[in-house]
């Protein structure tokens, strides 16, 4: 009975453990798991000091580095983007499949790079390279378009200055695929070869209309017309 009664004791002791070691690990991190474990089998107190230093310089654990908010699109040139990596670790940063710049990580696995792009797609990649046991791990691979140009925008009907003598009018136009578009601030429907379509009733009078489209990287395209409704 008595042995049973330890051996519970035992049990329940590496549950609680466990327990331990998972809720760190969720809320902190490998690393916290990292340094806890060694604290808890490691008695003499000179022995985990030195052994955590160890384990902060490198555990030979890699996470695989991915960023924490990379866009698919943008207009501009010059982006920067902040990660996450297992601390200490090398981040090294690939662009079209070559490296172009590396880092460290800090303590708490944060990182940042300054990235040129290339207009149109730009394919990156980062890659962590633990200090110790040069064990390497790629991350996913990020695709960024870098879109100088605005949208075309043409509105073939109506035309500026016209005057209609029936109250119902569709402002017709084109632009290029994958675009928003919206008139007087209301969304519009665009085929898949970029037309588009949008019926409005005319008020008695001048009717201001401004066009705009949307492209993914935030790009703009205006156009702004009146027409005018005689009863």
């Amino acid at each position: 009975m008595r042995s049973n009664s330890f051996y519970n004791r035992n049990v329940l002791v590496y549950v609680g453990i466990i327990f331990v070691l998972l809720y760190f690990f969720f809320r902190f991190g490998i690393q916290a798991v990292v340094d806890i474990a060694f604290l808890i089998t490691n008695k003499n107190p000179k022995t985990t000091t030195n052994v955590k230093k160890v384990a902060k310089k490198g555990s030979g654990i890699i996470m695989e580095p991915y960023f924490l908010d990379s866009p698919h699109a943008t207009n501009t040139a010059q982006i920067s983007l902040k990660g996450k990596g297992s601390p200490d670790n090398k981040i090294i940063l690939l662009q079209q499949g070559k490296q172009t710049n590396e880092t460290y990580a800090d303590y708490d696995g944060n990182f940042e790079f300054f990235l040129d792009l290339k207009e149109k797609e730009n394919n990156i990649q980062l890659q962590a390279v633990d200090p110790d046991s040069k064990k390497t791990l790629d991350s996913a691979l990020y695709t960024i378009s870098y879109i100088k140009e605005s949208p075309k925008l043409e509105i073939t009907k109506p035309t500026d200055g016209s005057k209609f003598y029936q109250q119902d009018l569709s402002i017709e136009g084109s632009t290029d695929k994958e675009v928003f578009v919206k008139v007087n601030g209301i969304n519009v429907i665009v085929k898949a070869d970029g037309t588009f379509v949008y019926p409005v009733t005319l008020n008695n009078g001048e009717n201001s209309f401004k066009v705009e489209a949307f492209d993914i990287a935030g790009n703009v395209s205006t156009k702004e017309f009146k027409v005018t409704y005689v009863q």
